[in-house]
């Protein structure tokens, strides 16, 4: 078990999310990078799917009141245990009475405790993630705060030495450039292209507000009939401003399309920050189809070679 004895700044259990409820307004919610969380997941030994903490900017404090296998992954918030100071994307055994904080982010937004066995919240239509707007799944629906208790769930392995990724199987967490597949309905895609964009303080688990001294101008003089929209989708407003959605965001929307952020850099878009800034770069769908398929072949060849650092 855990004891939160801070929260930090927006702290809320998350797993892969909930699947088939657009229909009923209900968002995918889930881990925002869901590239770190999956190797924090892979490392600690756990099934896929198992739910983790997700730190925004500032991860907190936290008592460990057992033992248990731990990764840190994600962006390096400055993380120590008992003060001392530990690695992402390598593996730990935290003694119970542990304590583990952090100093904060200085570039990035997110970062993940995934902890062997999982963290053992209820299933909430289908999902442990946590969707604060909505008040489901989590811990009563809401960020933690101090005092909170979280259950772990039974680890099938025992660990016979750490593991740790090298630099070069981590995430790059180089934010300069997101890949996008175009929107049929945009004829003059090119000039989204070119342009640099900041990111506003518009930024939260719902979408990301960017702006630029250029407004961007389409061939379509209206907004659209509403139709499905998922995390990934970049929409502009009629103010010009471009919007990327994430994993909270509503489920339709009316606002014109300019193209759709692949899934395989959806985690680089997770670790924006106000004032950061971007550009996009246009792929097709096949070379989004071929990125992806190399990670996943990338998370099974881990998953072997974790298993073999582990016994039961």
């Amino acid at each position: 078990m855990i004891r939160v004895l801070d929260g930090g700044l927006f702290t809320t259990v998350q797993d892969r999310g909930r699947f088939g409820l657009g229909e009923f307004g209900i968002p995918k919610s889930g881990t925002m990078d869901d590239f770190s969380y999956e190797l924090g997941n892979i490392l600690v030994g756990n099934f896929d799917g198992e739910a983790a903490l997700e730190f925004t900017q500032k991860a907190g404090v936290y008592e460990f009141l057992s033992d248990c296998i731990i990764v840190l992954a994600g962006v390096d918030f400055g993380f120590s245990i008992n003060d001392e100071p530990v690695e992402v994307f390598k593996t730990y055994f935290a003694k119970k009475g542990s304590i583990l904080k952090d100093l904060g982010s200085k570039a990035g937004y997110r970062s993940y405790l995934s902890v062997a066995g999982g963290i053992d919240v209820p299933l909430e239509l289908g999902s442990r993630s946590t969707f604060v707007r909505g008040g489901i799944g989590g811990i009563n629906g809401r960020k933690l705060q101090k005092g909170d208790l979280l259950r772990i769930g039974e680890n099938r392995f025992r660990l016979k030495r750490p593991i740790r990724l090298g630099k070069k199987e981590q995430p790059d967490f180089d934010i300069s450039r997101i890949r996008i597949i175009p929107s049929p309905r945009m004829k003059n895609i090119e000039n989204f292209l070119n342009v640099k964009y900041n990111v506003t303080m518009n930024i939260d688990r719902m979408g990301i507000r960017l702006k630029n001294s250029e407004k961007i101008s389409s061939n379509i003089e209206y907004d659209i009939i509403s139709e499905p929209v998922l995390p990934g989708v970049v929409q502009i407003n009629n103010s010009g401003e471009p919007t990327i959605l994430m994993n909270d965001c509503q489920t339709t929307g009316g606002y014109r399309i300019l193209g759709y952020v692949i899934d395989a850099d959806l985690y680089k878009v997770a670790q924006l920050r106000p004032k950061d800034s971007i550009s996009f770069e246009l792929i097709d769908f096949n070379q989004a189809c071929a990125i992806i398929s190399k990670r996943n072949n990338m998370y099974r060849r881990l998953k072997i070679a974790v298993e073999l650092s582990y016994e039961y």
